[in-house]
């Protein structure tokens, strides 16, 4: 790996994704400075993997204050960006997102401004027999479905901004960097690159980095609906 120049903070929330963030926790750790795990108090075994990395988990119920909230993910990130030193990058990603060897040579090489939303395409691991076959041979990720369109790419599987930049700023003086309207797992993270614009949106090349998704995607914006993994 290159000599770390950047300092990256990562969030995510994990609810009933224990089963994912046992195999995405500890790659993760190998890639970024800090993590925040956002979970809620009936979650043990997502708090079991936490203190097993020796990684920061924030526990709380917030994401269910409002009782039409099925899981407010807006206020779960929130709740963790709170915990952040706040000082260089931010990740915004998911449990379910697993980063291939190279994700942070790639960062160091390519994340140059400030004022850009970076972003990432993905590919899909089926299922666990297909992440087994990828760790015995990581060539395997070429032969997975990639989804690596325009659209896709900036959603909240994979979110890197800078808190220099002034709309950062301002959300960090509000605490308030996701929008709390959407009582689910959807839409906050779309509302959160929109406020950025397509011009200020740069995807690494696909072919050279894509996240790995596991298990089906945008299937569980109303909570879990997947077999485990």
């Amino acid at each position: 790996m290159s000599q770390r120049k950047l300092y990256i903070e990562m969030v995510e929330v994990c609810i009933n994704y224990s089963d994912l963030l046992s195999i995405s926790l500890p790659i993760s750790k190998q890639h970024f400075d800090k993590i925040v795990v956002v979970t809620c108090p009936d979650d043990k075994k997502t708090i079991e993997i936490c203190k097993k990395n020796d990684v920061e988990c924030v526990i709380t119920d917030r994401m269910y204050e409002n009782p039409k909230d099925i899981l407010n993910k807006g206020k779960a990130i929130n709740e963790g960006i709170k915990r952040l030193e706040k000082k260089d990058w931010l990740l915004i990603t998911d449990a379910d997102i697993a980063f291939p060897h190279n994700t942070r040579n790639v960062i160091e090489r390519d994340v140059t401004d400030k004022n850009i939303l970076y972003c990432a395409a993905r590919r899909i691991c089926k299922n666990r027999n297909e992440w087994m076959k990828y760790v015995e041979n990581p060539a395997r990720l070429n032969t997975w479905i990639a989804q690596a369109g325009w659209r896709t790419a900036g959603l909240g599987f994979f979110q890197l901004v800078n808190f220099k930049k002034d709309l950062m700023q301002e959300k960090t003086m509000k605490e308030l960097w996701y929008s709390e309207k959407f009582g689910h797992c959807g839409r906050s993270d779309r509302a959160f690159l929109h406020e950025w614009g397509i011009e200020n949106k740069i995807k690494f090349d696909w072919k050279e980095l894509s996240m790995i998704h596991m298990g089906e995607s945008k299937v569980n914006w109303l909570g879990r609906k997947t077999e485990k993994f």
